[in-house]
């Protein structure tokens, strides 16, 4: 029912606030942030700053909801876990890579890689001593985890469906496909942008 209501609502894309990538991105239809997201930007990121304009004919202010909507589409679609269940990847869209933390509850938070649109690998970053439910990332292939603190697997590989792992607080818990080797620490880095950004006719930078 939720995805018949969104298919049908009545203002599509309508507003630079629109919150039709956070919707599409908790119910789990990455092909749709994708383009909720580019025809956003393409209907209204004007500015070089990264701000939108309502009115892209005057350029008389510009808005920076959509930067808040942009922000926790992304967040939405590589981690969800609001209910009891941790999802990862639930509506990352095809093709899109892509590295980030997501807290969820429990006091804790999820680090995840995705390559080319697919999971490499999770880690649980316990904030509390629990059960944590966690949704396969890849299905029903088989998954192993691996306490950080001992880097001993937490179990036997297993081909569930959804995880549960018994968390203990201070531990990262990593989760990866059981035929993969363990991934080396990922250090995030960057270098200052030299050139413009372009995205269709829309630009970041100077």
């Amino acid at each position: 029912m939720a995805k018949r209501t969104y298919s049908s609502r009545a203002t599509k894309n309508g507003h630079d606030w629109s919150s039709d990538p956070i919707d599409a991105a908790r119910l789990g239809l990455g092909s749709d942030v994708a383009t909720n997201i580019t025809t956003a930007i393409a209907n209204y990121q004007v500015y070089p700053s990264g701000f939108a304009a309502w009115k892209v004919t005057s350029l008389d202010e510009p808005y920076l909801e959509q930067l808040g909507v942009f922000a926790t589409a992304i967040n939405e679609a590589l981690v969800q876990g609001f209910d009891g269940l941790v999802r990862v990847a639930p509506a990352w869209p095809a093709g899109w890579s892509g590295s980030g933390t997501v807290y969820v509850q429990g006091k804790a938070k999820v680090d995840v890689q995705i390559v080319n649109g697919a999971v490499a690998f999770a880690v649980l970053e316990a904030g509390a001593s629990a059960t944590v439910k966690v949704r396969n990332p890849w299905g029903t292939t088989s998954v192993s985890v691996l306490d950080s603190a001992t880097n001993q697997p937490v179990g036997a590989a297993t081909t569930d469906a959804t995880l549960s792992i018994a968390a203990q607080a201070g531990h990262a818990y990593l989760v990866k496909r059981a035929s993969d080797a363990t991934p080396s620490a990922v250090k995030v880095t960057g270098t200052a942008a030299t050139a413009v950004k372009t995205l269709g006719a829309r630009t970041i930078g100077l």
